[in-house]
């Protein structure tokens, strides 16, 4: 990916990019370039070249996914004349919990039929004694049969069990379940 003329001159540099996630594909759309000078335009061409290829988790909001732009910076340097490709985002600090019990949710046989590879994101709550209380799901990816696929992974959620809470509150915990029977476009 590190453009060879770049490479052959020595050049360094970066470019800012912005974009909007689709939340099920993980494509970049819509995305704008920023170089660090004009000279460095020869890693935008790079970097449209490559970024259909890459995937990217859409930013989210009380676990379900936003129109919000993400912004990324990429780096090209040069190391003992190696070349060297970094991407830095705005780090989002997260406090993860994990479950001490946990099941894939099952999906529904009866839609395999349809090809239908549904991404669900889940919202939990799970009470002090670390029991999930309550799901609430958004389903992406096909207009039918989505109640099918809320039930299975609601059905499948509630199964798991996380640590009891120290301070007896109530938690919340995002997850997100993906569904593919195949590779998608």
């Amino acid at each position: 990916m590190f453009p060879q003329e770049a490479l052959a001159r020595g050049q360094i540099g970066y470019v800012d990019v912005d974009a909007r996630i689709d939340p099920l594909s993980g494509k970049a759309e819509d995305v704008s370039y920023r170089p660090d000078r004009p000279e460095s335009a020869v890693f935008v061409d790079a970097l449209k070249e490559v970024l259909p290829f890459w995937r990217f988790r859409a930013p989210t909001r009380d676990c379900f996914p936003t129109d919000e732009r993400i912004s990324a910076s990429v780096s090209f340097d040069l190391a003992d004349g190696e070349p060297r490709i970094a991407v830095s985002r705005e780090k989002i600090e997260a406090r993860v919990l994990t479950p001490v019990q946990w099941f894939r949710p099952d999906y529904p046989l009866a839609l395999l039929q349809y090809s239908y590879q549904p991404h669900v994101y889940a919202r939990m709550k799970v009470a002090p004694s670390g029991r999930v209380e309550d799901v609430e799901t958004l389903t992406i990816g096909g207009p039918a049969g989505s109640r099918n696929v809320d039930r299975a992974v609601k059905v499948g959620l509630r199964k798991w069990l996380f640590p009891p809470s120290r301070d007896s509150a109530t938690r919340v915990v995002c997850y997100d379940v993906d569904f593919r029977t195949q590779e998608r476009e």
